[in-house]
This record gives C-alpha cells, structure tokens and sequence, in this order.
C-alpha cells in the first residue's frame, strides 16, 4: 500500500491527474473522462487521485494555468451533466456511473475550491467559459450545473450506494458557494448567486428545500458498510475523510476545542487509511440530567444530515444581500426572472407545512401587533442587528415537510450550531411551524436540551448561547407556554455533584437555569444583550410563575442579592476614587479595582457604563419579582419566604430615586408577613417550618389587604432589526467552516475580516467569583436556615 508520503509523491506523477491539469484540450465526450475516474483504485498510479488535495501544488498551479486555453474544467462539468442526467433517467441506477459521478464531483470541488482561494472573481468565473474570455457574466456552465446539481439532489433516491454521491453533491454546492466567504459583507453577492436564485434553479426551490430539510429530520447514519474497512475508493476515501475531520472535531471538544485538538484533527485528515467512525458521546456528567429526559443535544448530525443543512442555511439566510444584488440579476441579462426579488429558497422554507397536521391557523402570538416601544427590547445575537422582510404568505400549495421528524433532529443535535439556527429560522418566521410548536406542545423535546446549552453555557460558543436564548424568548411569549411548564414536573434533576432536587417543575427548572446563567457571566455584564435577553425572557413568565421550588426562589433573591452588593462596592470605589482623584495615582487606583473581587472594570468611566448595567438588571429583577407578587404570590409562598430571609439587603436601594416604586410592593408584603410571623412566633422564629406554616396560612388574603400596586404587565417580544445579514452571513459561514469538514484558507476570506470577535468562553471569563461560586455549586438553600 505503500506509506503517505509515497502516495503524495504518486500523485505528482500520475499519468491522467497530468493529462487533466495540463494544456491540451480533453474534449467533453471524450472516453478519457471515463477510464480516468472508473480507473480509481485499480493501480498503483491511480490510487494517487486519493491524495489530490494534498499533493504538490504544482499541480493545482498547472491547472490554473492551463485551464484557460484547455478548457478542460467546462469540458469536466459538460461530462458530469451528461453523466448525472444518465442516472437521473434511467430506471435501474448504474453502480459504475455513480462511481465515475461521485470521483468526478470530488476532482471539480477540490479544483474549484484552489481556483476561488487563488483567483479574483472576474478570473474565477473565466474558468467556467468555453470561449477565452475573463467576462465575469459569461456562467453558461455553471448555470447548466446548478440545476442539474439540484435535480440529482431532489430526484435521485438515497441509498446505500447512493449516499456518497449525495454528500459529494451538497459539498460541490457548498463549495461553489463559499465564494461569498472571498467578499466582504457589504458587496453585492458573487455572480453565482444570480444563476442559483434568479436563474433556471429558482422554480427548483421548493423541492429542493423540501429535500434538504427531509435529509436533515431523516438523520440517516453513513451506510454501514463504510464502517471500519479501509477506502482504496476515490469518493470513499474523501467522504471518509470529511466524516473523519467533522467527527474528530466532535469527539475533541467541538467547535471551541483549543489549538491542541486541531493538531488531532490535522493527523487524522493527513491518514491514507481513514475509516468512518461514530461520534464519541461527551461525559454526560457534564449535563444537565433529570429524571424525566436523557438529553441528547450533545449528538451530533450524520454526514448527510449535516451538509444537508448547511447547504439550506446558506440558500435560506440570504436575505438584505438578494437586495444588493438586483443590479447585478439585471445586469446579467438572465432569462430566467424571479420577478418579485425574494429570495425563493427562504420563501418556501417559510411558508413550509406539515405532511401529518395540515394546520392553516396562525398562532395569536404571532400577530404583528406593535407593543410599546418601552417594553421591546433590543435583542442582537452576537453584536450584530436580526431582521428578515419578507412577509410570507402561506400558501394551500407548499410543500409538506414532517414537522415532528425535524423536531425529533433538532431536539437531539441542538448542540451543533446548525441545528438551532435552522429551528430558529422555522419558528420565527414559520408560522406553520410555530403554530405546530405551541399547539402540539412541540416544545416539550426542545426545551430540555436548551435549558442543557446553558447550563453549559461556558463551554458553548457565544452564538449558540444566543441562538438558546432567542428560542426560549420566542417561547415565552405564549402564555400557554408559560403556564404549561409550571404545571409539569420532574421527578429529580441532578443540579450538582453534591445536589439532586427533587419535585421541580419545567418552569422552575427555567428560572434556576436563567438565573444561573446570568450568575456564571457576571464577568460579562458589558455583554449587554445577553443580559437582555435572559431577562426579558423571565419577564414574560413571571405573571405565569406558580409553585416556584424553594431553590429556584433562593437562586432569583440570592442573584438580586448579589447584583446589589456589586453596586454598593461599584458605587464605595466610584466615591473613593473622586474624593482621593488628586492624591491617588493611575497604579493606586488600578490597585485598588483589582482588590474588588466584584469589580471586572478598570477605569472610572467604564465603572460608570457598569454601575449604569447594574442599576438597569437590578430593577429589571425586581419588576419580575414585583410580577409574580402581583399576579401569583398565593402559589408562591417559597418566595415569599426567601424574600423575608434576605430583607436586609434591599436597605440600600431603598434611598434610591431608580429602585423606590419597585420596592414599594415588595416592602409592604415583607412588613405584613413579618408582622404576622412575630405575632405568631415570637421575633426570633427557631424553626423554618413554623414559618412556612404561618406565610401558608396568610398568604390567601394578603393580596387583597395590602393593596398592592399594580404595574403594566411585563410583555416582552422578539423584534428582528433591519439587517439581518450582519449576523447571520458571517455566522452561518463560520458554522460551515467548523461543520463541514472543508479546509477553507483563513487569509483569503474578507468577509470575517470586519466580523470577528471574541468568545466569550475563554479562562479569564470563566472564572466565577467566590460571592457566587457557592449558591451556584453547593446547593445551599436559604429555606434550611431560620428567620432572625
């Protein structure tokens, strides 16, 4: 067989690779093409095609220089359409066709793929002409391929000796896509998108959607005879290799795995002899477990599954770009018009229907009802402003997905980013979808793995903590969602290595998650919008909170607790540093923040944005918690409770303008309850239980004789902003880089260059403060401890 570096040094020799890339025309029905990709595997020279990729690059750099006056590229994608058409037209499907599609496919990708990563775009698309030209409009080629791309992935039927050809389809896809990678997010989109959405494959859409998304709820596992036999296949050796370098980054610590996994990963790829493994399933340790659900989130999806989305995510996200690219379509010349300047692939993706329920209602939450400004929050994932403008609507002839199937995917493979932005994609802008969701109670697979992504918030990339977070807001504002998860309940849930509660309903079990999530980025309060959106998603549950478990309310008064704390030391330190500004040096001054454990600013002005924060998510939890007074103390008598025990805390704010009409409610409820339970106990209560009993027993007519303030109620919905390429692009095309298995070069890509941010998962912010660190991993509750 012969070791690696042999191989690589075959490849640089083989006979047909040198007739391929050199500067002799190889006519399109020439037999060559025939014998050059059936031969694979068949000699010793041939078995070099297998290391194409990482062989000398002189012969990409012939190939780029050659091709101009050979043609040879166009002659290829001439070949493969005769050959695709060939097996979409005959009734029996010829197994040394799908071979010689399949080696054909992997030769064009990886050609394609040097040609964008060396040429400008007005050169790249010269490649695809008959004629000699640089024209960047002359595409005949490739405005031929991408229909017939996109039958053989609607028509063509998955089976086992089918599945590769699949893969290698939406890879070539995904490939000749990326070229918007090579731009930056403000020009218009690359030329190939004119033949793809304007083009002949625009009525291809809807089927073409449907099947992306049925391959992605169908989640097929590569075919069983691909499993731990060595690839002496040209296609076989690829796919394996592209398994083999998604799944190592799966088993090595997924997309946010430090520089020693890619180090793994780099070995794995360079190995002749790869074979197709399955996913090594994280510690479960780390998870959130309870009783009721093994969550799965942490699965990954199969190589079909996977591709599949990521081709549906690049056709669906592409949204303000169709816009800028309409001068472009016009310039064309295409015949082919979609008139109205939609985006069809994202058209259909939400008007989209169940095969099982065909349901034409719309749910009442998604009425366009404009709320008041004061109570809609800002919500950018990443930094970046959301928005789609298509109003869809929905149509008796779209075409019928299986709803639950793509349920079923998302619920266990949340994990992986692709997942959740798809699911985000479908309950936004869906209606169907959403409808199917709440309606059929959809959210009940949903919920327990993206209360499990932030759970495990640390170890997710920021994006997919967002992506969570969104979901779940969307989620809220139902109101049959919120009283739904208060009334189902868990039998345990392993919060800790030393904790297991007992009796917790889904809604508690939200709080305690949200709740926690803020604690754990406390480090992160300038991040804004994380905040936002963990906030506001508590605000729209609490007038629905009912039987909240006593260490879900201990948790919501402890962070208040804590977050109050915060500001009394952020507010000492301001004045220490304006009465001492004249004496105290820059190095004093520094001294003095890094000796504030609760202090993550560094200069007065930023201590001033963050004592600005802290006032906004202080009284933001204390509106929540004035809501679930007002609306369901009698079934929350838990609260009540753990309010009293930390009652001394709220004598800060008391004095301040910002805190005064919050607090108002909840000083009267502390003094009626405490003036009971000294009436009854005595001033010094010894025992929890007795307490209990006397809040139980007043807690009924409490509402009605303290005459509480009532607020407006605290409704808050998710508004996408006006341009939603700004985060989804980029995020999108990240995901496909982590996901696909594609090597793509990082230097040559513009449209991260103005994109790129930090995560947020790094050692400095993941450290937790010792005021903190304890109510988050031992468990404590207040409720244990006695009222003084």
């Amino acid at each position: 067989m012969g070791s690696n570096n042999s191989s690589l040094a075959n490849a640089s020799k083989d006979e047909p690779l040198l007739k391929f890339v050199g500067a002799d025309e190889i006519a399109a029905n020439s037999e060559f093409w025939r014998d050059f990709l059936s031969s694979v595997g068949s000699t010793t020279n041939s078995s070099s095609l297998m290391n194409f990729e990482e062989a000398d690059k002189s012969l990409f750099k012939d190939l780029k220089k050659n091709n101009s006056c050979s043609h040879n590229i166009p002659n290829l994608i001439q070949f493969l359409i005769s050959k695709m058409s060939e097996l979409m037209g005959s009734p029996d499907i010829c197994e040394d066709t799908i071979l010689i599609v399949q080696n054909g496919l992997l030769i064009l990708r990886l050609s394609v793929k040097y040609l964008m990563e060396h040429c400008n775009e007005s050169r790249f698309f010269s490649h695809f002409c008959i004629t000699s030209t640089e024209d960047m409009h002359c595409l005949s080629v490739l405005e031929c391929l991408f229909p017939v791309l996109f039958k053989l992935l609607t028509n063509l039927p998955i089976q086992d000796n089918t599945y590769l050809l699949h893969c290698e389809a939406h890879l070539l896809c995904i490939v000749l896509l990326s070229r918007q990678m090579y731009k930056e997010l403000s020009a218009p989109l690359p030329e190939v998108y004119v033949s793809v959405v304007w083009g002949k494959c625009a009525p291809l859409a809807p089927a073409l959607v449907y099947r992306l998304l049925s391959n992605f709820a169908e989640n097929r596992p590569v075919p069983a005879h691909l499993h731990g036999i060595e690839q002496y296949n040209l296609i076989w050796r690829a796919a394996s290799s592209i398994a083999g370098g998604l799944l190592t980054i799966v088993t090595f610590g997924g997309y946010f795995s430090r520089s020693t996994n890619n180090s793994v990963k780099s070995d794995t790829l360079n190995n002749p002899h790869i074979t197709i493994v399955e996913p090594v399933k994280t510690n479960p340790s780390t998870d959130l477990l309870t009783s009721e659900s093994n969550i799965k989130s942490n699965e990954q999806c199969h190589l079909l599954s996977n591709v599949s989305s990521l081709l549906l995510l690049i056709l669906t996200t592409q949204a303000g770009s169709i816009e800028k690219t309409i001068s472009t379509y016009s310039e064309s010349g295409t015949k082919e018009s979609n008139s109205n300047g939609r985006n069809p692939y994202r058209t259909t993706l939400f008007s989209l229907q169940d095969e099982v329920n065909q349901k034409n209602q719309i749910d009442p939450i998604m009425d366009t009802t404009p709320l008041l400004p004061k109570s809609t929050p800002r919500l950018q994932p990443g930094g970046a402003t959301l928005n789609g403008h298509l109003n869809i609507v929905t149509q008796s002839s779209s075409p019928q997905v299986n709803f639950t199937a793509i349920c079923d995917t998302a619920a266990s493979t949340l994990s992986q980013d692709s997942s959740p932005l798809l699911l985000y994609l479908l309950v936004h802008r869906n209606t169907n979808f959403h409808s199917f969701i709440m309606q059929d109670r959809g959210y009940e697979k949903l919920l327990p793995p993206l209360l499990n992504i932030l759970y495990k918030s640390q170890s997710h990339n920021s994006h997919l903590v967002y992506m969570a977070l969104i979901l779940l807001l969307i989620f809220t504002e139902n109101e049959q969602f919120g009283r739904d998860i208060h009334t189902t309940d868990i039998k345990w849930v392993q919060w800790s290595a030393n904790r297991r509660l007992s009796n917790v309903s889904y809604g508690s079990l939200t709080v305690l998650v949200l709740c926690r999530t803020i604690q754990y980025h406390l480090n992160q309060l300038k991040d804004k919008y994380l905040h936002v959106n963990i906030l506001a998603t508590l605000a729209n549950l609490s007038p629905r909170i009912t039987k909240l478990h006593p260490h879900a309310c201990d948790t919501l008064v402890n962070l208040l607790q804590l977050l109050i704390k915060r500001h009394n030391k952020t507010v000492d330190v301001l004045r220490k540093m304006s009465d001492d500004n004249q004496s105290q040096s820059v190095a004093e001054i520094t001294k003095l923040l890094s000796n504030m454990p609760l202090i993550s600013s560094n200069t007065e002005e930023e201590m001033v944005q963050e004592l600005t924060l802290l006032e906004e998510v202080i009284r933001m939890l204390l509106e929540i918690i004035n809501s679930i007074l007002t609306h369901t103390m009698v079934s929350n008598p838990d609260l009540i409770y753990s309010l009293l025990y930390k009652k001394d805390s709220f004598a800060p704010l008391r004095s301040h303008p910002s805190f005064q009409s919050v607090l108002q409610n909840i000083d009267i409820v502390l003094t009626h309850f405490s003036k009971k339970i000294e009436c009854e106990l005595g001033p010094q209560p010894t025992q929890p239980q007795e307490v209990m009993q006397v809040i139980i027993k007043h807690i009924g007519n409490t509402q009605r004789s303290c005459n509480l303030k009532k607020f407006p109620d605290l409704k808050f919905k998710y508004v996408e902003e006006e341009s939603p390429d700004e985060f989804f692009i980029p995020y999108v095309w990240s995901v496909v880089r982590r996901q696909s298995g594609i090597h793509f070069k990082s230097e040559s890509l513009l449209l991260f260059s103005t994109a790129h941010q930090n995560t947020h998962n790094t050692n400095e912010n993941d450290e937790i403060n010792g005021d903190n660190e304890t109510a988050l991993n031992n468990g404590a509750t207040d409720h244990d401890q006695v009222l003084v």
